[in-house]
């Protein structure tokens, strides 16, 4: 009797990507086998990225375990043996109890610095930014540190699977340079600074959100400015990111989220000072909902201001460093910082020079008009034209946003005073994104000062109570404290009436209501009237409500 015998044969294929894809997964594999000490930087293609400048493997860590599946089986393989925490020959735990560090004394990997000293600068960093800034600990009883060599990297923090699947919050371990010879700071100084800045990495992993989209990670800047600033804000006297700051004043017209976020530590300094602590850990509660550069947008709205209003007072910051710094105000270590490139060095000739540029969104744009005299170059003023469009920043970072600039020497028509002899003119589409201040001799003057623009509308629309809890009603331009407002029916009868602290959001000026009438019941789904009346004036219109 003949059997007939089936034969399942099934053909395995690796996944198939495009050129851009695959050199995108080449080059992590790359950076992350020099993390593991395997690959030299030499070995490497030199990175010509500003994103690509070197100093934490966060990123890497995180996208070679975010994009585990896309590699061929024997990469993959590779990659999953050397994602396993590494075996050393010896471990201590520190005298918090809160960290074991293991290290060897012999090899590849031996530890040139004090082991012991290292764990002080874990329990500093953790009884700092826990203890003291109020941030929830990473997720562990007892948190494991490896002293490894990792090739060009201070160090990293390696994510190592979701604390409750979805959440994208991540159980981690740390993984810090066994040497730091031929870094920017070396020795056990080094391993200070690294504590603070890996340990807050932990942090955003267990706590907040690792955000990606197809296995890249989202608003890295955003992470590592964080950790970055920690640093100095931990051990004030080592100072490594002063290494970084330079890629940074060399190109302010970038747009902040294309920094890799070691360069502008002094953002989140600044807002230290400015508004204290709180705000930076508002930036984090945000980010679990929001994209990072409107997560800062609305931790400043909390404090009545704006990412624009924010940076335009930044660019007067970064601009008094080095030798134009002034003793006691803006940065406190502002002799130290490098000096600001302005994007463009005008020669001015009365009566006046009109200059055009195309700007990035979010971005400092540093103008500087000079004339020669007797062939000595002479400055006359800085301008800094600050691009404050947020929403552009997030959807199209590599947008290009024209404004112009005019100077005059003379009252020309719409124009505004600057010092009583120079006139300037700021001009764009979106003039509402823009703001301008003007240095003279050392000295801040003019500057439009009416960011704050006046909403012409009513926002959400259509207000739904499942969905919103607030609305927001534009207030009448050039108001300031508070403003009263009311709510009518299509009757025009007076359902709800209040007095309320006019805020910012979004850029825009505008009073909050709930949505509720005078005896706290929702309103019915329709169209309502609003009035609202400050010491400027008056503004009314029309706004929907969703009552679902």
């Amino acid at each position: 009797m003949l059997k007939k015998v089936l034969i399942l044969i099934i053909f395995t294929t690796a996944p198939v990507f495009s050129q851009g894809e695959m050199s995108k997964l080449d080059s992590l594999y790359n950076s992350f086998l020099e993390m593991k000490g395997i690959s030299s930087y030499s070995e490497i293609p030199q990175r010509d990225s500003i994103n690509e400048e070197k100093k934490c493997g966060f990123r890497v860590a995180s996208e070679i375990y975010l994009n585990i599946d896309k590699f061929d089986l024997p990469r993959k393989e590779n990659v999953l043996t050397l994602l396993q925490r590494p075996v050393t020959q010896t471990s201590i735990v520190s005298d918090s109890g809160l960290f074991r560090v293991h290290f060897d004394t012999s090899g590849i990997h031996k530890v040139y610095y004090n082991v012991y000293d290292f764990a002080k600068a874990l329990d500093s960093s953790y009884n700092y930014e826990v203890n003291y800034l109020g941030y929830p600990a990473p997720a562990a009883t007892i948190y494991d540190v490896y002293i490894q060599n990792t090739g060009g990297y201070y160090g990293y923090t390696q994510p190592e699977g979701e604390i409750v699947a979805g959440s994208k919050q991540y159980y981690s371990y740390i993984v810090v340079h066994n040497s730091f010879a031929g870094f920017y700071t070396q020795g056990i100084d080094a391993a200070r600074v690294t504590a603070a800045h890996e340990l807050h990495h932990a942090i955003q992993m267990s706590n907040y959100i690792l955000r990606e989209e197809n296995g890249n990670l989202q608003d890295v800047f955003f992470y590592e400015m964080t950790s970055t600033a920690m640093e100095e804000f931990v051990f004030d006297t080592v100072n490594d990111y002063y290494g970084y700051m330079k890629s940074y004043f060399d190109n302010p017209d970038r747009t902040f989220s294309l920094n890799n976020g070691y360069n502008i530590a002094a953002w989140n300094i600044f807002l230290k000072d400015r508004h204290g602590f709180d705000v930076l850990k508002r930036q984090w509660a945000y980010l679990i909902n929001y994209r990072a550069l409107l997560s800062i947008e609305l931790s400043l709205n909390d404090y009545n201001t704006s990412f624009a209003e924010e940076l335009s007072e930044f660019g007067v910051w970064t601009y008094f460093t080095n030798y134009r710094s002034i003793p006691n105000k803006y940065f406190t270590e502002a002799e130290f910082y490098p000096v600001i490139r302005p994007m463009n060095n005008v020669a001015f000739y009365p009566p006046s020079r009109l200059i055009s540029v195309n700007s990035s969104p979010v971005s400092n744009n540093f103008l500087h008009f000079f004339r020669t005299k007797n062939n000595i170059v002479e400055t006359l003023l800085f301008a800094i034209i600050t691009n404050g469009d947020v929403q552009k920043g997030i959807q199209s970072p590599a947008a290009v946003i024209p404004f112009t600039y005019e100077l005059f020497n003379y009252d020309a028509s719409g124009s505004q005073s600057l010092d009583g002899y120079y006139y300037s003119k700021l001009d764009a589409a979106d003039i509402v994104f823009f703001i301008n201040k003007e240095i003279i001799n050392d000295v801040v003057v003019g500057g439009n000062g009416n960011y704050r623009k006046v909403a012409d509308f009513v926002f959400p629309s259509p207000f739904r109570y499942k969905k919103h809890e607030f609305l927001y009603l534009p207030v009448p331009p050039a108001s300031s404290g508070l403003a009263e407002f009311f709510i009518y029916d299509l009757n025009m009868e007076l359902l709800f009436s209040n007095v309320e602290t006019i805020i910012n959001k979004f850029g825009n000026r505008v009073v909050k209501w709930n949505g509720l009438k005078q005896n706290n019941d929702r309103t019915g789904s329709g169209i309502y009237f609003y009035l609202v009346k400050s010491n400027s004036g008056t503004i009314n219109g029309k706004l929907v409500i969703v009552n679902e």
